[in-house]
């Protein structure tokens, strides 16, 4: 008898585990994601300000 409640009670752990797990991979997968968003917000910011900063210095080029 006690051998099955030992079964049972690992078996709970072990779906416990699976939960957890899920969890934290989801949540690294999420963390990623976003701060891959960041990353690419940050370049695309960077390079509007090159592309502008640029495109000044061919307008004063053109007018002298």
């Amino acid at each position: 008898m006690e051998e099955i409640i030992i079964a049972e009670s690992m078996a709970i752990n072990i779906t416990d585990w699976y939960i957890v797990v899920t969890f934290l991979g989801v949540g690294i997968v999420l963390g990623m994601y976003i701060s891959s968003q960041i990353k690419c917000h940050i370049s695309r910011r960077i390079n509007n300000k090159e592309l502008l900063k640029n495109i000044n210095n061919e307008q004063k080029k053109r007018k002298n």
